[in-house]
């Protein structure tokens, strides 16, 4: 386990901070959104103050503890404030650039084109985008990304918060436990397969997920209905890894 420090600062210059252990820098960068919301609600007052409320909170640094100290993220929005889809950005650009005093005529079409632009932004829901064109981007610990797979040819892609989409590495140069790909719904070889892939990208550590990922095989992956699309974020991921029994223990060890 490693150690990190979290500070967090609140609107102006207030300043908080904690120490937190994990496994890994992913595992490090959720528990640090979590102590910061705790900290967010302390009632004491912060270690360094020039007001008397906490609010707009924003991570100001993860940084390592042990040994030479490593920057892992810095000015993180921790609250659920993520980057809109490109699509809705520019929605919004459009409509800060209008002119509220058009008249009847051209507020009528204006109105038609908006809601037309509005129509087509994806949400959460939207039907899956893996048939779009996009190119895999550097992982980064402090993005959410979201894996989602569907029974046609059981493929799984991965999408991140830019709404880029790229095929889930199956990790077949750890494991091969399904040379014909990935399968969900039943305890087996390509359930085996899917875990390991989504716990090598989530957890960007192949040694911690390579300890995991048969018991996340059988807790998550087997349910899911086999004939039904799903989709996990890396959220979802780690709060599954951090109530593990093997994490639960080594934080009463600490």
């Amino acid at each position: 386990m490693k150690k990190y420090v979290v500070k967090l600062r609140f609107w102006l210059r207030a300043y908080d901070s904690t120490v937190i252990s994990a496994a890994t820098d992913a595992e490090a960068f959720h528990l640090a959104k979590a102590a910061a919301c705790h900290m967010m609600y302390w009632h004491g007052h912060p270690e360094e103050i020039d007001m008397e409320e906490r609010h707009e909170g924003l991570l100001s640094y993860v940084d390592t503890v042990d040994g030479a100290r490593e920057e892992l993220a810095e000015g993180i929005v921790f609250d659920g404030d993520r980057p809109l889809h490109p699509e809705a950005w520019q929605l919004v650009r459009k409509l800060a650039v209008l002119d509220p005093d058009v008249d009847a005529g051209q507020a009528k079409e204006l109105l038609r084109t908006l809601i037309a632009d509005a129509r087509a932004v994806p949400t959460d829901a939207a039907a899956f985008p893996s048939d779009r064109p996009g190119q895999s981007r550097s992982w980064s610990v402090d993005q959410l990304y979201a894996y989602q797979g569907r029974p046609e040819g059981f493929r799984v892609d991965v999408v991140d918060e830019a709404g880029i989409v790229h095929m889930l590495d199956p990790r077949f140069d750890l494991r091969n436990h399904s040379p014909t790909g990935f399968s969900w719904g039943y305890f087996g070889s390509g359930p085996a397969q899917l875990a390991l892939a989504i716990l090598c990208h989530a957890l960007h550590s192949d040694e911690r997920a390579e300890d995991l990922y048969q018991d996340f095989k059988d807790a998550v992956v087997s349910r899911f209905d086999r004939n039904q699309p799903w989709r996990l974020t890396t959220d979802d991921v780690l709060n599954w890894v951090l109530k593990h029994p093997s994490v639960t223990r080594s934080a009463c060890d600490v």
